[in-house]
């Protein structure tokens, strides 16, 4: 990515194991990297990713991301800029309201979306997180290879890819914090620079446009805690070199225009050099600007038309010594928490691994001569690792933290920030270095085999709907009616909020919503990643926590209602469906009791399709066509069911 650099100035120590300038060693390198990693891709999409033959559906965090590839959809608009509807009551029907809350990864939403459109329903999903781990190894090894060489780059280049536990093991539920490539790349661009700037070195046309569309591009990936951090390592890194000017410059004005006179110079003459590669990657960059600035600032206005200062947001904590743990049988589960005092939230929180903690402190060691180097990623990790959601929550003043509350997803970027730590050392020529290089690569080596074959190879076989389930949303689909009413229904929120109230079978119904992305119905429900109490109110109003009657308390372990329904529920429930427009109510038989299943087909008839489904069976009984007369939407939504006499 940045060939035309020139080599190092004699002031500066060298960063060492640079391959020749010329352009046929380093197309060959390029080649030789691309066919070890396109053997590495294989092993992973036959091992990790495995089923790419239908979307990812299921219960939970695993039904999100078609019904969010769905609704950005059908819910994008250019006027001019792209802007998404997030005011409706395409879900919460008929109260409807704000639907910002859910787990953003606009890149891969919008090219799902779009190859959904030309080409059909698939397994995107999983091929764009595969692409995801590709990506970060091919963009890895064009950053580090100019300043590091061939080997270490592409060592580096997989270390930060196929080895970023963490983010690999959050496949396929967690998308939003498996697929972290950008902000990866972020963090070893930042370091490039950083490193070149130490050096006394130039920085390339190339070099800064490549930042720019990655900084940009980051904006398209998790907006909640993935893209937080690489801008976060855009902030560290550029108050880094803003105080290295002030000191070389001493704030005089003719040494900071002579710098930047030379530093502009050196630019102008790359960009002129490679003037199609730069006008390339700054086109990137206006593309991926003018697609997720608007975006993203929207989303950060509607999610704060919510005030959550008062409401607890959860404390998910890794505690910071979990760095020093080796991923070995044993050790990196999540376990030890009564030790650490922590909770973690999944496999490999804050643990990269002890191979990736060894190397950056050997780099340190061993480069010591660079270590202002070290300045950028070793504050990006301090900062990441001293917050806590309950005791130190600093990090929640910039702008982009403002809802985090898992210090575990900071993970992603931990590996990356190691490994930059570690290239600080130059290439290994004695025996004792190279072996310690032997000794760390082995270490890697075992603690990679320990993850993939304990943690991160996982039996994987996507839900295919048949015939019977395609045949049954396509007669929702045909239905006269702009809704349809799941019974039971699930409304519920990450951070808890109204899931002991309105989804009193979660471990039986969580996602539900998925199946809008099949018949397009308008639903009486959703899982957010967070909910307000303002959100679910109408709710609460209305009276339909009354409604559920489960035989346990706990949403996770209830399995049916205990009873049914009694004259007036029934009297309340017929109401709701004559009055709002709904094409008619889908059944979860498997957690109704049969009487209440027999008083769904006496009082809107028989089914008019049934089918098997990650939740269950389903039936879908019509709205009988003398109730279509009486809708009202705004009478449905002002309908509330009476408490209980005393």
């Amino acid at each position: 990515m940045d060939s035309e650099t020139p080599a190092p100035a004699r002031s500066a120590p060298a960063c060492g194991g640079a391959s020749p300038t010329g352009a046929r060693p380093r197309r060959a390198d390029l080649l030789v990297f691309t066919a070890v990693l396109a053997i590495l891709a294989g092993c992973f999409a036959w091992g990790v990713v495995q089923d790419f033959g239908a979307p990812i559906s299921g219960k939970g965090d695993l039904s999100l991301w078609e019904h969010q590839n769905y609704y950005v959809g059908h819910n994008l608009a250019f006027t001019p800029l792209p802007r998404l509807d997030l005011h409706n009551d395409q879900l919460f029907y008929p109260y409807g309201g704000n639907n910002v809350f859910q787990p953003w990864v606009m890149e891969m939403h919008l090219g799902a979306a779009l190859a959904t459109r030309l080409l059909g329903s698939w397994g995107w999903c999983q091929l764009y997180f595969l692409l995801s781990v590709v990506g970060t190894a091919l963009g890895a090894f064009l950053l580090l290879r100019p300043d590091h060489g061939p080997v270490r780059a592409g060592l580096a280049a997989v270390a930060v890819s196929f080895c970023n536990y963490y983010a690999i093991g959050r496949f396929a539920g967690a998308f939003a914090n498996a697929c972290a490539h950008w902000t990866v790349l972020s963090v070893l661009a930042d370091f490039v620079l950083a490193g070149r700037a130490v050096d006394r070195r130039p920085w390339s046309a190339r070099l800064l446009a490549a930042r720019a569309f990655i900084l940009l591009a980051c904006l398209g990936q998790d907006l909640g805690y993935v893209a937080g951090l690489g801008l976060t390592s855009a902030l560290v890194t550029a108050t880094f070199l803003a105080g290295l000017a002030v000191v070389r410059t001493r704030l005089r004005p003719s040494r900071m225009r002579a710098a930047a006179r030379e530093g502009w110079l050196e630019i102008v003459r790359s960009a002129r050099q490679h003037r199609a590669q730069v006008a390339a990657l700054a086109a990137l960059a206006a593309l991926a600007g003018v697609l997720y600035v608007p975006l993203a600032l929207q989303v950060s206005r509607a999610a704060g038309e919510y005030d959550f200062s008062r409401l607890p947001l959860g404390a998910w904590w890794a505690n910071p010594l979990r760095m020093l743990m080796p991923v070995l049988p044993g050790f990196n589960p999540v376990s030890h928490h009564r030790i650490l005092g922590d909770q973690p939230e999944a496999y490999f929180a804050a643990s990269p691994g002890l191979a990736f903690v060894l190397a950056a402190l050997v780099g340190m060691a061993a480069g010591r001569r660079r270590l202002p180097a070290a300045v950028p990623p070793l504050a990006l990790l301090a900062l990441l690792l001293s917050f806590h959601p309950v005791k130190l929550d600093t990090l929640r003043l910039l702008p982009w933290f403002g809802f985090v509350r898992v210090s575990a997803r900071f993970s992603v970027v931990y590996p990356a920030t190691l490994v930059s730590l570690a290239l600080l050392a130059p290439p290994p020529r004695r025996w004792p270095a190279r072996a310690a290089a032997a000794g760390l690569l082995a270490l890697l080596g075992v603690e990679a085999a320990t993850a993939y074959r304990t943690y991160l190879v996982k039996d994987w076989h996507h839900y295919r709907p048949d015939a019977a389930f395609t045949a049954l949303m396509g007669t929702i689909r045909a239905t006269p009616g702009e809704a349809v009413l799941d019974w039971p229904f699930c409304v519920a929120g990450g951070n808890g909020v109204a899931t002991n109230q309105l989804c009193r079978y979660y471990g039986q119904q969580s996602g539900i919503a998925w199946l809008q992305a099949h018949h397009g119905k308008k639903v009486v429900g959703k899982y957010f990643g967070r909910l307000h109490p303002d959100q679910v109110r109408p709710y609460l109003d209305a009276g339909w926590p009354r409604m559920f009657v489960p035989d346990d308390p706990n949403a996770f372990k209830a399995r049916r209602q205990q009873r049914d329904l009694t004259p007036d529920e029934w009297a309340f429930l017929e109401r709701f469906v004559a009055l709002g427009d709904f094409a008619g109510v889908l059944l979860y038989p498997d957690l109704l009791p049969p009487e209440t299943v027999a008083g769904f087909r006496a009082r809107l008839g028989p089914p008019a399709a049934a089918a098997a489904s990650p939740y269950g069976r389903l039936e879908f009984i019509p709205k009988p066509d003398a109730w279509r007369s009486r809708v009202d939407v705004s009478a449905a939504r002002a309908l509330a069911f009476p408490p209980p006499a005393r």
